[in-house]
């Protein structure tokens, strides 16, 4: 490990053989000052975020390689085409970065909710193209075909808000299981969880995470947590003038993030300087 300007860089040893380090044109990973996300670069082009971008998956399976080890109880494995970080017994997927599109773009799929909360949205990113494919009642059936339209286009933010007019638990979680796999060339997909006091809302809630943690490129955003209170008309799901900010508010600042790493800033902006003190 080297640490210089704030800078840190990991370089790893072989498996097996402590004492010869992988090259750091194959694997390599750095920190940016102060105190940022790790960034993992593979070969060279390939590039992995860590951190808050990393989600907790379960230890099991064949096909784990190590593919270098740090310091302490720290490596990199690969696993099914996932390259996760090893801390001890604890493994967490790292989130792969692609190149952004040339404009900065989002798609945004639901229902009335998704519908309520456009304008803000659309506020709330000046500058971007903000698609809004939502209608009064939509569900998984509508999701899936839209999502299937969108199959094969890349470097875009695709937020999903679906989920409210659904009480099939199963058929909902096969359909958006197909809709994030129609989903995966998107640079990230936010799928946010319903805030509703149908009795379904739990389940249809966990069908989300659990969908969510299985695709590389998705992340989830607690809607019904951070939802505030005040936030919602007497039905305790459409949404006032704050709830459209406060969902806004949650929505803006994931897609600004993701946009500012794909383009080489925020934790990456380092990137050419840890490279030259990892030697690579």
């Amino acid at each position: 490990m080297v640490r210089r300007g704030g800078i840190t860089v990991t370089v790893f040893t072989r498996p097996g053989a402590p004492r010869a380090c992988v090259p750091t044109r194959s694997l390599v990973q750095f920190t940016c000052p102060p105190g940022g996300t790790p960034v993992l670069v593979v070969d060279g082009r390939r590039r992995f975020l860590g951190g808050s971008w990393s989600r907790p998956v379960a230890r099991g399976g064949t096909g784990v390689v190590v593919r270098g080890r740090g310091t302490g109880r720290f490596s990199i494995v690969e696993s099914a085409g996932s390259w996760l970080s090893e801390r001890g017994s604890r493994l967490r997927r790292l989130f792969p970065l692609i190149s952004a599109g040339s404009a900065p773009g989002a798609v945004a799929i639901g229902d009335s909710v998704m519908l309520d909360a456009a304008p803000a949205l659309r506020r709330a990113l000046p500058g971007w193209i903000v698609d809004v494919e939502a209608e009064v009642g939509d569900t998984t059936f509508v999701g899936a075909r839209v999502a299937a339209a969108l199959r094969g286009q890349r470097g875009e933010v695709v937020f999903v808000e679906l989920g409210t007019n659904e009480s099939d638990v199963s058929g909902f979680t096969q359909r958006a299981t197909e809709m994030l796999r129609d989903l995966s060339g998107a640079g990230l997909v936010v799928w946010l969880t319903v805030h509703s006091p149908k009795s379904y809302a739990p389940a249809i809630n966990d069908a989300i995470r659990r969908v969510v943690a299985a695709a590389h490129n998705a992340v989830v955003a607690d809607w019904n947590r951070i939802a505030p209170p005040g936030g919602f008309i007497g039905d305790g799901v459409h949404l006032n003038a704050r709830g459209m900010l406060a969902m806004a508010a949650m929505l803006a600042p994931l897609a600004r993030r993701w946009r500012t790493a794909a383009e080489g800033g925020g934790p990456v902006a380092c990137r050419t300087r840890a490279e030259a003190m990892a030697g690579g």
